[in-house]
């Protein structure tokens, strides 16, 4: 049981840890802090369960989910962000929580208040070990979350691009004089922060509904 319930919370900490990356992401870049990253969660997993209802294989809606949750993370540095980014903070702050608010109406209004759940791609049986039953969707969030954290250290020690993006969190002016082109690095940090988001909600969705 002990083990079990060791799964279980390293599951949900390795949940946690994923969207706290993604809160961190654009914080370090552009110095404004998302309140509304909860609710692009909760929208990976609303089109995570728009494309199941369409019967795509679970590849096809994990490929989906990401590619959404960077578009709409454009969207919000482009539409929402960038105009503002040197406003006084508390400006940022309801702006940010105008953007969770509106996701979350737009959601209400298309799937409405009804609970709902999708399937993880190891199926619900419990994996039996012995005495050990372990649920599958706890076993691939840990799996995810180790892939998608490996290969952002990856992309920000070893890629040009992630180096950049590094620069501009230490020092913008800097970064700037050096030819680092910081809009870019605004941009792939909101896409990249949102698409982890998302990816998060995928993930959360078959524990929880």
């Amino acid at each position: 049981i002990a083990f079990q319930l060791a799964v279980a919370g390293v599951s949900a900490g390795s949940l946690y840890a994923l969207i706290a990356i993604a809160i961190v992401l654009p914080f370090k870049a552009s110095g404004v802090l998302h309140f509304g990253q909860g609710e692009v969660v909760m929208l990976g997993a609303y089109v995570a369960l728009a494309l199941t209802m369409m019967g795509l294989p679970y590849p096809v809606v994990l490929l989906g989910v990401v590619v959404a949750g960077a578009a709409v993370g454009l969207l919000i540095e482009r539409v929402f962000i960038r105009p503002i980014v040197r406003a006084p903070e508390f400006t940022i702050v309801i702006a940010t929580f105008a953007v969770g608010l509106l996701i979350k109406s737009l959601i209400s209004l298309r799937f409405g208040e009804a609970p709902a759940s999708i399937e993880g791609p190891l199926g619900t049986e419990p994996i039996i070990l012995s005495t050990l039953r372990i649920n599958p969707n706890a076993l691939w969030v840990l799996v995810a979350t180790s892939l998608v954290t490996v290969a952002i250290i990856g992309f920000f020690r070893h890629s040009r691009l992630g180096q950049a993006m590094r620069a501009v969190s230490i020092n913008v002016e800097a970064a700037r004089l050096m030819g680092i082109k910081v809009v870019t690095a605004y941009r792939l940090s909101w896409a990249l922060s949102a698409a982890i988001a998302a990816l998060a909600g995928l993930l959360v969705a078959p524990l929880v509904g």
